[in-house]
């Protein structure tokens, strides 16, 4: 694996610079959903990064529902996308109560 060059944005917190990352090879389709991604010390390493860094980016990234956990398999990119499955839920509901 070679090393990835992040985009360090004066003013943004390093974890936020690797969290964007994250997203963008997500969204650029280079890590697909189901895929598992690279464990939080390959990370750190290829991104010149403390370990701390990957991990606050991963967590945010797992509250926002793009990456999942699997205790002792790892971390794994979510096949849904639950923001716009919840629209999508809530905007069916809305069209059964206006009937």
């Amino acid at each position: 694996m070679t090393q990835w060059p992040i985009k360090n944005v004066p003013g943004t917190p390093l974890y936020k610079v690797v969290e964007n990352f994250l997203q963008e090879q997500i969204t650029a389709g280079e890590l697909a959903p189901g895929d598992l991604i690279p464990s939080e010390p390959q990370l750190a390493k290829h991104l010149s990064v403390s370990i701390g860094t990957v991990r606050k980016a991963i967590e945010n990234l797992v509250h926002q529902n793009m990456l999942y956990r699997h205790q002792g398999k790892g971390t794994y990119v979510s096949r849904i996308d639950f923001n716009l499955s919840l629209i999508t839920h809530l905007r069916a509901h809305e069209t059964v109560l206006d009937l």
